[in-house]
């Protein structure tokens, strides 16, 4: 099973400038927020399934029914540390994708995903004035990765690799999102 390659974010440091810690309560709502952007410009429609015992991981199964019984892995969103997720290093805030599957050599199907946030770098910008829109952005642009947006070469676009003005979805990821809307959804795997 081929795993999309996952998307990498980074906030530019002037986005860090005069921080103050802060608990992250407002998260729950920004993820929330940012779901029903993404769905309303894809058609798609996303099922809050709750809480999970599952721990971030860069190689992590679609399937497991352990967990989730007989069905594919639902989108993992996970609020977690470089420590637990390496590729939140440095200046990263959030990774995203999606794991593809096929019968064969039939049509692939993305039946999976996950997205992982940094804890600490996004309390930092909770923090911070106007940092809730970046952490808006982050997780919009994540989201992206995870229903099959690449980063494009627009640094207005939002699904450009750093985030500038995090102003939210511009044009181009709204007319990339809404051809994702025409993909043919399977209901046979």
């Amino acid at each position: 099973m081929p795993t999309v390659p996952r998307g990498l974010l980074s906030v530019p440091a002037t986005a860090l400038r005069g921080q103050r810690r802060s608990r992250p309560g407002r998260i729950r709502g920004l993820i929330a927020d940012a779901i029903a952007k993404i769905a309303a410009a894809t058609g798609l429609t996303f099922v809050d399934d709750g809480t999970s015992k599952e721990t971030p991981s860069e190689k992590r199964k679609p399937y497991q029914p352990a967990l989730y019984g007989d069905r594919w892995a639902p989108l993992l969103i996970s609020w977690t540390t470089p420590e637990a997720a390496p590729a939140l290093t440095g200046s990263v805030i959030g990774t995203g994708g999606s794991t593809m599957y096929s019968f064969g050599t039939g049509p692939k199907s993305y039946v999976s995903g996950s997205l992982d946030l940094d804890a600490p770098q996004i309390t930092e910008l909770l923090g911070v004035s106007g940092g809730a829109h970046y952490v808006s952005a982050v997780i919009q642009h994540e989201l992206g990765h995870v229903v099959g947006l690449d980063h494009v070469d627009d640094p207005i676009q939002l699904m450009y690799p750093e985030i500038g003005a995090p102003d939210g979805l511009a044009a181009g990821d709204l007319n990339g999102l809404y051809k994702l809307h025409t993909a043919l959804c399977r209901t046979d795997l």
